[in-house]
This record gives C-alpha cells, sequence and structure tokens, in this order.
C-alpha cells in the first residue's frame, strides 16, 4: 500500500484547522442570520457534489480508501494512480471545503507527491475569504486542466527505479493510465499491441514467451472454437543501479459476445503480475 502524501495529509490538517476557526464564529454567525449554519452547509456540499459529478461523473471506485485519508475522490485527468483529482473534506463540521489537487509520481522516492491547486469552502460568504473561490470557479479550473493532454507523456522506467516492487507499481501505474484493460473489438489484437506498446514507450523491454488460445469445449454447442487467448510476456527493465529486473506477466483475452468464443470477436483483456 502506498504511503499517503505528507502535503496531502499537510493539507487536510490545514482545513480542519480552518474549520475549527470558522466554527467558533458559529454562534456569532447564529445571532445576526435566520439559517442554521449547519444546515446550509450540507446544503451547499449537496449542490457542489451534484456540480463535480455533472462535469466528472461518480466518485473514483477508490474513494475513501487509506491512500486517500478517507475522504470522497473525483477523477478530473489521469488514472486512479497520477493526475488531476477534486477531492471532498467534509468530515469536521460545520467546515466544508473542496479542493483540486495534482498527484504526480516521483522515481527517485518511489512515492506520489501532493499539491494543491484552488480550494473553495462552502460556508457563508464571508468565510469564503479562506479559499481561493468559489466552487464553480474550482470546477471550471479543473475543466481547463482536463482539455489538457499527454500529462504523462515523459514517464521513463527505465533506470530510474531502484526496487522490484518500484518496478512493479510503476509498470502498472503506465498501463492503467493508458486504458489497456478493457474491451477491444478487432481482429488484430490491438489490446496486446496497446500493451506492448505502452510499455516500450517508457524504456522497458517486452518479450513474448508463449501465446495460447484455450478454453475449447467450455461453451456447449461450440467445443470446436476457444473463450479466450493467452499470454506470457516478460517485462525487463533496469533499476538504478543498472541491474535487469525482469517481471512475468500473463494477458488473457476473454472473449465476451454473444457466444463467449472467438467467433463473436469481442475480448475482454486483463493483466496481472506472475512474480
Amino acid at each position: 500500500m502506498q504511503r499517503k502524501s505528507s502535503k496531502l495529509l499537510s493539507e487536510i490538517h490545514r482545513m480542519k484547522l480552518l474549520g475549527g476557526i470558522i466554527k467558533e464564529n458559529y454562534d456569532d454567525f447564529q445571532k445576526h442570520h435566520d439559517t442554521d449554519w449547519g444546515e446550509l452547509a450540507i446544503e451547499k456540499r449537496k449542490e457542489a457534489v451534484e456540480k463535480i459529478e455533472k462535469e466528472f461523473g461518480p466518485q473514483n471506485q477508490y474513494s475513501g480508501s487509506a491512500d486517500w485519508g478517507g475522504i470522497p475522490v473525483w477523477s478530473v485527468l489521469g488514472s486512479k494512480f497520477e493526475g488531476y483529482f477534486i477531492i471532498d473534506d467534509s468530515e469536521f463540521q460545520p467546515d466544508k471545503a473542496f479542493s483540486l489537487m495534482k498527484r504526480t509520481f516521483n522515481p527517485d522516492t518511489e512515492e506520489n507527491e501532493d499539491e494543491i491547486l484552488f480550494t473553495a469552502f462552502l460556508t457563508p460568504e464571508r468565510y469564503n475569504e479562506t479559499g481561493d473561490g468559489s466552487i464553480d470557479e474550482l470546477i471550471q479550473f479543473a475543466l481547463d486542466i482536463k482539455k489538457k493532454s499527454n500529462i504523462n507523456e515523459n514517464i521513463e522506467i527505465n533506470a530510474k527505479l531502484s526496487s522490484k516492487q518500484g518496478i512493479k507499481n510503476a509498470i502498472f501505474k503506465i498501463l492503467e493510465i493508458k486504458k489497456v484493460k478493457g474491451l477491444y473489438e478487432d481482429k488484430n489484437w490491438e489490446g496486446v499491441s496497446n500493451f506492448i506498446n505502452s510499455l516500450e514507450e517508457v524504456g522497458a523491454e517486452v518479450v513474448l514467451v508463449e501465446s495460447n488460445l484455450e478454453g475449447y469445449g467450455k461453451v456447449p454447442g461450440y467445443e470446436s472454437l476457444p473463450t479466450k487467448k493467452v499470454y506470457v510476456f516478460e517485462i525487463s527493465v533496469r533499476d538504478k543501479k543498472g541491474n535487469v529486473v525482469t517481471i512475468p506477466f500473463k494477458v488473457t483475452c476473454a472473449f465476451v459476445g454473444e457466444t463467449g468464443t472467438m467467433s463473436d470477436g469481442v475480448y475482454e483483456l486483463t493483466y496481472y503480475a506472475m512474480a
């Protein structure tokens, strides 16, 4: 499990401290307003979430994980490992804050580094000074970033990492960024080519060890047709000391069309490290 960035923890701590400062003024706010501050903050958060999900979809599947400090996360650009994200820190009442964060991977430390780019607090107007602006401004900032492309075009893993686990993590990260896993509909095994090219582009050597059609007879009435094609690759990368580290990967192309056999021409590509 990757460790949480000290910068991210520091930023969340800052939000919580500001939440405490704002909370101290709660009674004073109540004396001059008819609306309950806590209820207002909750409603503002609901509105903010609706706006965020309208532009960026539902929360990422890894929201609430330990890697993210238990907070909800929306991906703006990149992958679940690296890129731009909107994070929601709403655990401490009545502080309701959303931030736009950039996460990059440092090959020297083999850890993620986080940078907060913009913060919007959803508390009453006079406390918005503690943030950078409104939720609408945050979303627009994120949309402008989303228009960018090739944020990982300079990724290079060859001779950059010091451990086998670090190299393995980097391989998974690149395959995630390149969106190699998923459905394909072609006769030329474009998914497999995508797997190979994505790694060769960053300095890895990819060697095919074997490939086989499997699953004959598993589908009634189609005993003569396979249900999947399986590849085994050896991916070799030099570590910082110049030593070659080789990691075997199995890539499976499972046919998922109407019959679930090769006759459909639709397959789902998945992969995993064998060691």
